[in-house]
């Protein structure tokens, strides 16, 4: 922690999910906190981040949770941000210092990066950092034992678009397309996908680098009832395009 006598609030990365997959400085930085914020869903849910931090052993620590509702009415949402920056500006007062943990990398798709954005503007003497996290794309090409890229490939991450022909786009574009928020629509992304050609050339890895990890080296065949929830999808583009593996 800064030895500065200003408040300070780390952001921190701490991994997809494998309690061992968090970094020394996370662990180190979250050990030494005089509070750690862990985010949650539902006002009675747990946080996933707190558990994961937890099986990493650090147990008796002054956890705050923060519920963050996932609402997409935008007042809603400024409300939220607003609410969540005030509370921890007050909890940390003039000189304590805190992290905010945070699955994954606080970069990518991050709750972080609307709260840092928040507190940075309604709380300018909070100081604000960034630990980086292990992103679940790269525990979910592990778990493939595949990698992302090679030599002079080209990568889009994208959250699954709601027109899903923008696919084809990034198909021709890119070598390697990692798509983010699956969630519910699971079934229709598969149908697409078989219906372009794409399934055999597609993964799903559910719940990447979590205990409750699963792999499907391809869209084909799936089990029936499986969902999307905390799944990312993978698609190898190259056969399509015609390029080869050695360009």
């Amino acid at each position: 922690m800064s030895h500065d006598n200003k408040p300070r609030l780390w952001g921190i990365g701490i991994g997809p999910g494998e309690p061992e997959l968090m970094t020394l400085k996370a662990y180190r930085l979250i050990s030494e906190a005089d509070i750690v914020f862990a985010p949650k869903a539902r006002a009675k849910g747990y946080s996933l981040a707190r558990e994961i931090v937890t099986g990493a052993g650090l147990k008796d620590l002054p956890y705050r949770e923060i519920e963050f509702p996932m609402v997409t009415d935008k007042e809603k949402l400024k409300r939220t941000w607003d609410d969540a920056a005030q509370h921890i500006a007050d909890q940390l007062g003039e000189t304590q210092k805190g992290v905010f943990i945070t699955l994954g990398d606080p970069g990518i798709y991050s709750t972080w990066t609307y709260l840092q954005r928040t507190l940075n503007r309604n709380a300018p003497n909070l100081k604000t950092g960034i630990v980086p996290g292990i992103s679940t794309m790269n525990a979910a090409a592990a778990a493939l034992a595949r990698p992302l890229l090679s030599g002079r490939e080209k990568l889009a991450l994208l959250p699954l678009p709601s027109d899903l022909q923008e696919l084809k786009t990034y198909i021709q574009l890119f070598d390697t397309l990692v798509i983010y928020k699956v969630s519910s629509r699971l079934k229709e992304v598969t149908i697409f996908l078989e219906q372009s050609g794409l399934a055999g050339q597609a993964a799903l890895i559910q719940r990447a680098g979590m205990a409750e990890e699963k792999v499907y080296p391809v869209l084909t065949g799936l089990p029936r009832g499986i969902d999307g929830y905390l799944s990312t999808i993978i698609i190898r583009c190259k056969k399509l395009t015609g390029r080869k593996e050695s360009e």
